[in-house]
């Protein structure tokens, strides 16, 4: 298991690692905001 704290570790960025056209993606978080979707969707 990996932990993300957000600033040393930024679940983005291992996203954007993995992520490739035409990934589906689900995300099940106790906090996750719209801002970090924009984010990610730009990624793409």
């Amino acid at each position: 298991m990996q932990i993300f704290d957000n600033i040393t570790r930024i679940v983005k960025d291992d996203l954007k690692d993995k992520i490739k056209l035409n990934s589906r993606v689900s995300v099940a978080a106790a906090c996750f905001s719209m801002y970090a979707y924009k984010e990610l969707k730009c990624e793409i």
